[in-house]
């Protein structure tokens, strides 16, 4: 009889089993074993620590690695970048596949993009190359979605792709290409043990001798002690002073109204934009009006968030913030320059922000941008057009959590017109700018570009190529594509990223 009632309890256990989703197998499963790298991997790749650390050894290609094991939905795959070379162009191709990697005994081939991804069940995307620094980790995961998200440093970054086929076992797919040379896999820290709390009849028990002694020997009502004054509620801390800048007379430079990114709020004065707790990113907010030539824009640092990296990033723009929605703000704003309007940013212009810093930018009559941190030596930061008017854009981003816009300072160059008058009630009660009546004067010899025939990088070539996608022509052909194969490359005119370079063959 007793046989029988077991059979029956493993038939209804098999019954329940076989009905879970599909899904779930991989992702109910703790006691996993550590993740390694396996032993099918590309020609040029060397494994080491156990299988932990994965090394390029001849090529900047053949580098196509797999996971010893298939990995669970949601399961971060922590990598860290542990050898960097400057030969080669390109950086890591990370991804995911559902085909088993003891079934390539032919061997793999170069390349996981496009060798590999154009076949089914494979899917990879190049990692972007301003993140190949030595030492940095990075993570990447699957949802039960089948989309990809990605991380650097604990921050997450976001959606990295979509369209993962999660029905099936997913091996992680890596191929450690160009730069990147030597991968190390960063094993999860173990969760700590929870902290076991005595239950409320526990407390009761465990109290009720102790409430009874103290009754009994308590002193009589006339002796006892007046109730304690509750604490007097603390202040809020004041706004910080002006330290750097105590000499300068500010005029109002207020910010948008209504534009801004969706993770960031502005003070009903629009002097003072705060990023949402628990966010990082699309903390975009704009001047009301253009920033003059001569103008000197002095933004302070009022909170610090040290969970997460990057700083301020700045920018100016020809297009005029009131046409723009917030949904067509980026997280990663170097997709702003992607767009038909003319943008140029630079991000991290305090990478290490601090509580009462005061940045000052500031455009010359040669197009220069100029940038001074707490009243420092003035650095050019980049270069923009100064025919256009440009409006300021900032990113709240990554370690700063707040700032204020302290004004503008009345510093006009030569042959730009006063401010108007400001016109008292009005809707936008901030001064139009107005146009130069006269020209400009030329800027000094030694800040005059080359002549159009010169490479900026040689000086013994023509210009010969044009930079994508800002379209500079400053450099040869020769110069800009060895430029561009360093990882990082930026126009010198206006240190907008190089994605490509286009030779130009003159009549």
């Amino acid at each position: 009889m007793k046989l029988k009632a077991l059979k029956k309890l493993r038939n209804i256990g098999g019954g329940l089993a076989s009905s879970t989703n599909n899904s779930n197998r991989y992702q109910a499963t703790n006691n996993l074993p550590p993740l390694l790298f396996h032993p099918c991997h590309g020609e040029n790749i060397r494994l080491m620590n156990g299988g932990a650390r994965a090394q390029r050894v001849d090529s900047y290609c053949k580098g196509i690695v797999f996971s010893s094991r298939p990995v669970r939905i949601n399961e971060k795959i922590m990598l860290r970048l542990a050898d960097v070379s400057n030969q080669w162009s390109g950086v890591v191709r990370l991804g995911f596949t559902s085909v088993d990697p003891r079934t390539h005994t032919h061997g793999l081939p170069k390349y996981a993009c496009p060798d590999l991804t154009s076949k089914p069940g494979f899917w990879a995307k190049a990692m972007s190359e301003r993140y190949a620094e030595p030492g940095c980790v990075f993570f990447y995961y699957v949802t039960a979605g089948g989309d990809v998200h990605f991380g650097l440093n604990n921050e997450e970054k976001g959606i990295f792709f979509s369209g993962v086929d999660v029905s099936r076992p997913l091996w992680c797919l890596v191929d450690i290409y160009g730069n990147a040379t030597a991968l190390e896999i960063v094993q999860p820290q173990p969760a700590p043990l929870p902290v076991l709390r005595p239950t409320n009849e526990e407390l009761e028990r465990w109290t009720r001798p102790a409430l009874a002694a103290l009754t009994i020997n308590a002193p009589p009502p006339h002796a006892q002690q007046p109730p304690l004054p509750l604490p007097a509620p603390q202040p809020q801390p004041p706004a910080l002073a002006v330290k750097y800048h105590t000499h300068c007379v500010f005029s109002p430079l207020l910010l948008h109204p209504r534009v801004r990114g969706r993770n960031v709020t502005v003070s009903p004065d629009r002097t003072v934009a705060a990023r949402l707790e628990g966010e990082f990113c699309n903390g975009y907010v704009f001047g009301q009006r253009p920033l003059r030539l001569g103008e000197r824009l002095v933004v302070q640092v009022l909170s610090r968030c040290s969970l997460y990296v990057g700083g301020l990033a700045f920018g100016l723009t020809s297009c005029d913030p009131s046409r723009l929605t917030p949904a067509e703000l980026p997280d990663d704003a170097d997709l702003l320059l992607d767009r038909p309007e003319y943008w140029v940013l630079a991000k991290d212009v305090a990478r290490t922000p601090a509580p009462g810093d005061e940045l000052s930018f500031k455009i010359n009559g040669t197009g220069a941008v100029e940038f001074s941190r707490n009243g420092g030596a003035a650095q050019v930061l980049m270069h923009v057009d100064a025919s256009l008017d440009l409006w300021p854009v900032l990113d709240v981003f990554g370690g700063t959590g707040r700032i204020r816009v302290l004004g503008v300072t009345s510093e006009l160059t030569p042959g730009c017109a006063a401010p108007p008058p400001v016109r008292a009630g009005s809707e936008h009660s901030l001064p139009v700018p107005a146009r130069p009546s006269q020209p400009l004067p030329p800027p000094p010899a030694e800040l005059q570009p080359a002549a159009a025939a010169d490479c900026a990088v040689c000086f013994e070539r023509a210009s010969d190529a044009a930079l994508y996608s800002c379209g500079h022509v400053c450099m040869c052909y020769c110069c800009a594509v060895q430029w561009k194969a360093r990882g990082g490359a930026v126009c010198p005119i206006c240190r907008a990223p190089i994605r490509d370079v286009i030779r130009l063959y003159r009549s």
